[in-house]
């Protein structure tokens, strides 16, 4: 090989260490709300509708407990002041659960859209990475992470970018190889439809 010769050097497997089928684990996020507004909005409407249902539900309950401590203080008179006390006690409870119970739905909600809105945080970022010629980037989801599905689509559809940007950087070295060589069988004619062919693949990503 003389010394004009160019060698272009492919990395070893294309997909810098995370093949297919591998899967990572990816870092720990540090906040469960990574998309504030999403997440507080999904929660919000899924609270409003279980307090509508539970506003429901306790005036149900209320109301029968109400008739039937009215039907017991009527039939026994000493046993009303016990009665009312007993309703109060009911009452508090009835408010007490729900609330906590509304609690719970929400955070339950913020953490199941955690999972969303982390997993599409990071397809963002990723395919930041591709829009910047990084191809060599990988999309590592965890395992809890909602959309996992689009992890080996996403990864399959970078690996075969690179390939392809690898195959017209090999092809575009061994032209400008044989230009500087000035190959006697140096086919200008040639040259000329290969480079345009590869431009050609090129305008029908685009097209």
């Amino acid at each position: 090989m003389t010394g004009n010769e160019r060698t272009v050097v492919r990395p070893d497997g294309l997909d810098s260490g995370a093949r297919e089928g591998e899967r990572a684990v990816p870092r720990r996020r540090r906040s469960f709300l990574v998309n504030r507004r999403y997440q507080l909005r999904t929660a919000a409407l899924v609270g409003t509708v279980v307090l509508v249902l539970l506003v429901f539900l306790n005036l149900s309950i209320y109301s029968s407990g109400l008739s039937e401590s009215e039907r017991i203080a009527r039939e026994s008179p000493e046993l009303a002041a016990f009665v009312k006390a007993q309703d109060r006690t009911l009452v508090f409870l009835v408010v007490l659960g729900s609330m906590v119970f509304l609690v719970g739905v929400f955070l339950v909600s913020v953490l199941e859209t955690h999972k969303t809105a982390g997993a599409c945080v990071n397809l963002a970022r990723r395919l930041d990475d591709i829009r910047d010629g990084r191809y060599d980037t990988t999309l590592r989801l965890r395992r809890d992470d909602h959309l996992v599905e689009l992890e080996p689509v996403f990864n399959r559809m970078a690996r075969a970018m690179q390939q392809r940007t690898w195959e017209e950087i090999e092809a575009l070295e061994d032209l400008a190889s044989r230009i500087e060589r000035a190959d006697p069988a140096l086919d200008p004619a040639g040259i000329a439809v290969e480079i345009r062919g590869i431009a050609g693949r090129k305008r029908a990503l685009l097209e």
